[in-house]
């Protein structure tokens, strides 16, 4: 009653749709729904038929068939469909028939017929067929022709199964595969093969319609007319006329001496010889129809004594051989006519086990190989060769498993094939033996090969040489190119399933085969028995452990959801007795689809389960498997889908990794305390002479060691001494304006910065090799603290640095060592002032927290950046500051903090470090509160014994000497006020000390600008005119290989020389230099006069080509040969075709020129300055006096012409141009050419 709902699967839910109903009753009681063209077709209780658009805005009312109409329809059984694509309803009515609505046309037909009158209960429309199918109440299935005028016809004698049931139908499915579904009322579902394989049958029934009178069959035969000879095992003979006609019945009534017949076969004559269950054996005269009995009718033979004859082969001669049971085989040669038969000649070869004797007495199976040989097959007797000829009888039986015997002795049926291959049926499967080849060799063939089953009942071949065997599970082929079998049941359309002894016969002339089994007889032509190649998709269908289903979301937690959805199952280790279900999809005979399956690192091979639908797995061990399961369709035919499943089964605690790693750990741990025991006693006994003589050792070398870097440093002092002490006196007695005085400070400067080095490696040395002792001595530590921290005021205050002391505690009596913690401040407090730009502050504390003395040493400074933090107590490690105005602090040893570090543990404290990058830095030291020390109080401070000055004095030398730089020296001053230079020299070098040496040395002969890096020495040179760069290598934000590449990529700057200072000497580094547009490359250290000459030859070398260049210009730059680097070429040349063709104008000037070579004016006069050694303004006028000349020479105008077809507006600026670049005046040069040429 709430109208109509749309299934949206993506939400999984159903929504509303909105629709208009006209009437509210519309959307009640809705009974049918169909889709045609996106038109929704509805059905409502009322019998109405209603219509709504795809945008679901409108709706339409069809045709009414009201509900009382005669027929009393029902609206609860409507089906709808379509036919030639129009939309058609159907509604079953109560009184029978059917109600069928064409909807395109709104037309109505009642479908109603003689036995069409129960109440239709299901419909089924075909799909690419014209006819639908029909349920009833009372079990009745109807075919309802579309095309034909509706007409119907029950389908219910087609559908055996069903037909006795009469049972309701309450819903019908065809499907594509040819398969009829039918769903019934408490029977269950029915399943029908539409379109069976084309087989027949004959089966008892009605004489009339051409069946038979009895079911069981045990002979077959069809004679040269096409009749049908039948018999049964009860009945008598039943001959069906090729003619047409009901079948005929031969009996004991009608002249049959028994009514079970065995064999049936024709004679030479066209006697018809039948073998019955009981004395002797009939035969019938076809022409007359009078039977004989033999041997009582047989003139001569009176005296034979055999019966039950099951086989009968007539040979080439015409002789008939009689196989029987109980008596052996016989041999019969007749003659005589319709009404008399006589024994020519007869043969008995009896079942006595001799030596000419057959093994057995029953007989079922006797073939003609050729003229005079026949094979003989007994029931457990074996098979037999027997040469009609001589007599002589060769015997084969059941040996051991190979191919020279047979696999079972008990012989059913025999069959000689079109290749000369003998086919022999047993109870115990199949053998072939090849008569061609000179050695009888069997082939045997088992359910294992394929055989649905082991009894062998009759053999026939077809014309491809397929070989068809009836068993007692249905007919089985024999595809000898594909050697293997296909097999037939019921399922296909057989009658038989279980068939019978020798009932099998090939009609040559049709290729008809005929088999008799127990439900009647199946014919059909081999030929029309295709082999399905369809390939069926595996479904997984269940799980068990132990023996127990599992079910998806049950407590077992296996299986999360339906098993055939998963790709993976995880299992416990107690967990390995497992079962896998599985099935196909193909319903055609499903009981003949065979199963293998192979769990891949458990099973080697496949194994095949036939039918079985279950893969049961006992004790498998833990690990990773794919089970594999693969099927066959009807026939055989192995599909290529394989459905895999991973199944992992989990080791148990105590063998995973983790236990085996443990496992690994515990026997090398045992090991080695077996190995650690073992060694302890071979080693304990010489321990103490070892340990004595390595301490001896370990002493000797320390002090080896120890006086090795002694005398080391002593050596080093005494030349150093030597160097700074002469470099002292020469600073006092050299006057202060004295140019070289910057140079000797330089010098000792740095001796005392190598003898400080020296000092702080032999300490560290002493300390690191733990010759260095305590000296602990009570006095009062705040104000030795305060004291240490205040030497630093005036360097702290040099450098705009706010430096404090802020103790914690007034007065601190403790036992220090004023040497050492003397020398972790000196460090601590020179790094935070070192590293802490202008501005910024410095805070020393000193405080007390748990019996522990706090030193903290607190900067505002550059901070550590967190890559370099974790190295900054290791030694000769260094960290650049990232402040520019910190470069004139040289670079430390590297040893710093890591002797700071040493000496604090040599004191039995720690020391630790807070940074902030760009914030500054917090180090901590924590040292023991020590009481009580050996000495007595007395003054310890270094300051008190030496003073403030002179200690003040070592600080600096020993921290800060770097800060003497001779600052108040100014070269570039000197020079601009007393000796200007042409030459302009840019010096690029990070280390300060290194850039004023360069200055001094330089700045007497060249005007020196400085730079410290890359970056800025590419700014200096956007802004001034530099004639040479000296660079070092090794700088920071850029190198000097980068600026040098930079400078020469660069056309503004690309004709300035560089040279390359560097402490790198190996060929590779020289070589990359060079490859980066070096002019020259000076390795450090170097001799001074080694750079003056690299830096002379250099610009001598750049004046003599722009000299060369002055001469003639133009002349010079359409040369090749000139010496003008490529770019520079191309730039005078660009420039000097831009004047050739403006040259004449008087407006022509150097900002047009400018413009021409997308140049400045600034960056033009640079660089034509550069190259050409004149302005831009005197290179277009050198290029208009050049003109004027080579006129002048051709004389072909006048001077005063000349002048103004060259530019010029002034004559006498002409002249003295002329005159300042030539030496003459157009008039001398007038006349000397006159007198050359006269001359």
């Amino acid at each position: 009653g709430e109208g109509l709902f749309r299934y949206m699967p993506e939400k999984n839910t159903f929504v509303l749709v909105p629709i208009n109903w006209p009437q509210e009753t519309l959307k009640q009681n809705i009974t049918g729904i169909f889709m045609f063209d996106s038109i929704v077709y509805l059905l409502h209780e009322t019998m109405k038929l209603s219509s709504i658009s795809p945008a679901g805005d409108h709706i339409k009312s069809h045709k009414y068939i009201p509900a009382e109409h005669i027929t009393k329809p029902r609206a609860d059984l409507n089906w709808f469909f379509s036919v030639n694509k129009k939309p058609f309803m159907a509604v079953a009515c109560q009184m029978g028939g059917l109600l069928l609505t064409d909807i395109s046309n709104n037309t109505t037909s009642l479908i109603r017929a003689e036995g069409f009158e129960s109440l239709i209960t299901a419909l089924q429309k075909v799909e690419s067929e014209d006819y639908v199918l029909l349920g009833t109440d009372d079990g009745n299935i109807f075919r309802l022709d579309t095309q034909k005028g509706y007409q119907q016809y029950s389908l219910l004698e087609k559908l055996p199964d069903l037909r006795d049931k009469r049972v309701k139908i309450w819903s019908i499915l065809y499907t594509a595969d040819n398969l009829l579904w039918v769903g019934t009322d408490g029977e269950g579902v029915y399943q029908f093969n539409s379109h069976p394989k084309p087989f027949y049958n004959i089966a008892k029934g009605n004489l009339a319609q051409r069946q038979i009178n009895h079911q069981i069959v045990r002979a077959v035969y069809e004679d040269a007319d096409s009749n049908v000879w039948i018999g049964t095992r009860g009945n008598g003979l039943n001959m069906i006329p090729s003619g047409g006609g009901s079948t005929r019945i031969i009996n004991t009534e009608n002249g049959l001496s028994n009514d079970a017949v065995l064999s049936l076969a024709e004679d030479t004559q066209g006697n018809l010889w039948i073998g019955l269950d009981g004395p002797g054996v009939d035969v019938m005269n076809k022409t007359s129809g009078r039977i004989f009995h033999f041997p009582d009718d047989l003139t001569g033979g009176e005296e034979l004594d055999f019966g039950s004859v099951y086989t009968i082969c007539v040979d080439v001669f015409g002789t008939v051989w009689l196989g029987t049971s109980g008596n052996g085989v016989f041999g019969l040669t007749i003659t005589g006519t319709n009404n008399n038969y006589q024994l020519q000649n007869h043969v008995h070869l009896p079942g006595k086990g001799g030596k000419n004797d057959l093994k057995g007495n029953i007989v079922f199976a006797i073939k003609e190989e050729k003229p005079n040989i026949l094979w003989i097959g007994a029931r457990m007797g074996g098979l037999h060769r027997y040469n009609t000829l001589t007599g002589e009888i060769q015997f084969f039986g059941q040996g051991s498993v190979d191919e020279k015997s047979l696999n079972n002795p008990d012989i059913l049926s025999l069959l000689i094939g079109k290749d000369k291959y003998l086919w022999i049926g047993t109870s115990g499967g199949l053998n072939a033996l090849n008569l061609a080849g000179g050695t009888y060799n069997f082939t045997h063939f088992s359910v294992r090969d394929g055989l649905p089953n082991h009894t062998v009942h009759g053999i026939l071949e077809d014309l491809e040489g397929n070989i068809w065997v009836s068993t007692n599970k249905g007919l089985s082929r024999y595809l000898r190119n594909e050697k293997r079998f296909v097999n037939y049941n019921s399922g296909d359309g057989l009658l038989n399933n279980e068939f019978t002894d020798g009932a099998a016969f090939h009609h040559q002339p049709s290729g008809r085969f005929y088999f008799g089994g127990i439900n009647g007889v199946d014919w059909f032509y081999p030929k029309d028995i295709s082999i399905s190649m369809d390939q069926p998709k595996v479904v997984l269908t269940g799980f068990r452990l132990y023996n127990q289903t599992i079910y998806p979301g049950d407590e077992t937690g296996v299986l999360p959801r339906d098993i055939d959805f998963m790709d993976e199952i995880i299992l416990r280790h107690n967990q390995n007795f497992f079962g896998v279900e599985f099935a196909t999809l193909n319903y055609h005979n499903a009981p003949k689809t065979s199963f293998a399956y192979k769990l891949e690192n458990f099973n080697i091979d496949w194994v095949d389960v036939a039918s079985q639908r279950e893969a049961i797995f006992t004790n498998v061990p833990h690990g990773n498997y794919r089970l594999l399961v693969r099927a066959t369709n009807e026939d055989g035919f192995w599909s290529d889908q394989v459905r895999a499943l991973n199944i992992v089964i989990k080791p148990p605690a105590w063998l995973t990794f983790y236990a085996y790693a443990a496992y690994t750990l515990a026997f090398i741990l045992l090991g080695f305390l077996i190995y650690r025991y073992q060694s302890n006693r071979i080693t304990r006994r010489q321990q103490l002479v070892l340990e004595k003589l390595n301490q001896q050792k370990e002493k000797e070398l320390n002090q080896y060691k120890f006086e090795f870097f002694t005398n080391l440093a002593h050596e080093f002092r005494t030349p150093l001494t030597l160097i700074f002490a002469s470099a002292a006196s020469l600073i006092d007695k050299v006057q202060e304006a004295h140019p070289q005085k910057p140079l000797l400070r330089t010098v000792y400067i740095n001796a005392r910065r190598l003898q400080r080095m020296i000092e702080e490696l032999l300490a560290f040395q002493k300390l690191d090799t733990g010759r260095e002792k305590l000296d602990l001595r009570k006095g009062e530590l705040v104000g030795f603290v305060a004291e240490i921290t205040d030497i630093f005021s005036h360097y702290a205050h040099e450098n705009e640095v706010e430096l404090s002391f802020e103790p914690k505690e007034s007065r601190l009596i403790t036992s220090y060592d004023s040497e050492k913690i003397e020398r972790i401040l000196l460090n601590l407090l020179s790094n935070a002032i070192k590293y802490t730009p202008s501005g910024g502050s410095v805070i020393t504390r000193l405080g007390l927290e748990n019996e522990n003395i706090i030193i903290e040493v607190v900067d505002t400074g550059s901070g550590i950046s967190p890559e370099v933090l974790p190295y900054i107590f290791d030694r000769y490690y260094q960290q650049a500051s990232p402040y520019s105005d910190l470069r004139t602090i040289p670079k430390g040893s590297g040893i710093g903090l890591t002797y700071t570090k040493s000496l604090v543990e040599l004191l039995g404290g720690s020391i630790a470090v807070e940074t902030h990058p760009g914030k500054g830095s917090k180090f901590t030291v924590k040292l023991p509160l020590v009481k009580d020390g050996d000495k007595a109080m007395e003054p310890v401070n270094d300051i008190q014994r030496k003073g403030r000055g002179q200690l003040l004095e070592s600080i600096a030398e020993d921290y800060f000497h770097q800060y003497d730089d001779g600052t108040d020296f100014k070269p570039q001053g000197v020079l601009a006020q007393n000796q200007p230079s042409k030459h302009r020299i840019l010096i690029v070098e990070d280390d300060v000390q290194l850039l004023q040496l360069l200055q001094n040395l330089l700045w007497q002969y060249y005007d020196v600008i400085t730079a410290e890096n890359g970056v800025e020495a590419l700014e200096v040179l956007k802004l001034k005119r530099v004639d040479l760069v000296v660079s070092d290598v090794i700088m920071p934000e850029m190198d000097g290989l980068t600026l040098c590449k930079s400078i020469k990529d660069d056309f503004i700057t690309s004709h300035i020389p560089v040279v390359l200072l560097t402490a790198r000497s190996e060929t590779e580094q020289l070589i990359e230099g060079l490859e980066k547009g070096a002019d020259a490359y000076i390795v450090k250290p170097f001799h001074p006069r080694h750079l003056f000459v690299t830096i002379k030859k250099l610009i001598s070398s750049r004046e003599k080509l722009i000299s060369q260049i002055r001469k003639d210009i133009e002349q010079s730059v359409l040369n090749e040969d000139s010496h003008l680097p490529e770019r520079d070429h191309k730039l005078l040349q660009k420039a000097f075709s831009f004047i050739e063709s403006n040259y004449h104008l008087e407006s022509l000037n150097a900002d047009q020129l400018a413009g021409q070579l997308a140049m400045s004016k600034a960056q033009l006069y640079r660089k034509i300055k550069a190259i050409t050694g004149v302005t831009p303004h005197g290179l277009i006028k050198n290029f208009r006096l050049n003109k004027a000349r080579q006129m002048i020479a051709e004389g072909k105008f006048s001077v005063s012409d000349i002048v103004y077809m060259t530019g010029f507006n002034n004559r006498t600026y002409f002249y003295r141009s002329y005159r300042e670049l030539f030496g003459e005046t157009p008039g001398e040069f007038t006349k000397r050419a006159k007198v050359k040429l006269e001359t």
